[in-house]
């Protein structure tokens, strides 16, 4: 009788032991390889990736193509200027950009460096005067209009 209690109090702790140890981390890593773990763990994407082998070469080109001045409206302008959002002139809407028109394109883009009314400086971009200069005139454009 004191021999099924030993054996009672005695053998879930043996299969516990067993079931940690056979589930180690240890065991798992002999089980799967080194190769295994570490392409599972392996980044998504890398800097090699996004830049290439040319050090970013093929980047500057694919950033510079995206910069036409479509683009550029489409990343940074066309949330207001589509729908007139805070009174801005609307994309192709001569009457609204004609005063603005007569003040010249030099006055029009030191306006969208400095903001004006709920138009954040640079309308919220990162953009340089060269490229708020290209898409303002590819707005007063679409106005029938030129600075």
């Amino acid at each position: 009788m004191g021999i099924a209690i030993v054996l009672s109090v005695l053998a879930p702790s043996i299969v516990l032991i067993q079931a940690i140890t056979s589930n180690s981390p240890q065991a798992n890593l002999a089980t799967l390889g080194g190769n295994t773990v570490a392409e599972r763990i392996r980044p998504v994407i890398n800097l090699d990736d996004l830049v290439g082998s040319d050090g970013g070469a093929q980047m500057s080109a694919g950033s510079q193509a995206a910069k036409t001045p479509e683009a550029l409206y489409q990343a940074a302008c066309l949330a207001c200027h589509a729908a007139g959002v805070a009174n801005a002139p609307i994309l192709g809407d001569t009457a609204a950009w004609e005063p603005k028109a007569a003040q010249g394109i030099d006055a029009l883009v030191q306006t969208a460096i400095t903001g004006k009314g709920a138009m954040p400086p640079k309308g919220g971009s990162s953009y340089s005067e060269d490229e708020l200069r290209v898409v303002i005139e590819y707005m007063l454009a679409e106005a029938g209009l030129s600075g």
